[in-house]
């Protein structure tokens, strides 16, 4: 999926989302949806969701961010039970 077909979709939804530039080539869609965090994973290159995914926790042992990563975004609407 394109980003801007996910934005599409969440504004179909009424989903709250932001678009954070983590770098000039990484960027991230964050978004709201019944009070669950998600986020949107793609290049500026050629705008297509890599990966779907929650961070729930960081472990400070080995300084890492926990993530719950999700196949699609079916997925993610499933686990906010919208599907």
């Amino acid at each position: 999926m394109e980003a801007k077909n996910l934005i599409k979709k969440l504004n179909k939804l009424n989903a709250s989302y932001r678009i954070k530039d983590v770098n000039e080539y990484n960027k991230e869609i964050i978004f709201e949806i019944n009070k669950k965090t998600y986020i949107a994973d793609y290049t500026s290159k050629n705008n297509t969701i890599l990966a779907y995914f929650r961070e729930i926790g960081y472990d400070y042992s080995s300084q890492e961010t926990q993530r719950h990563f999700y196949g699609n975004f079916n997925d993610v609407l499933r686990s906010a039970n919208v599907l």
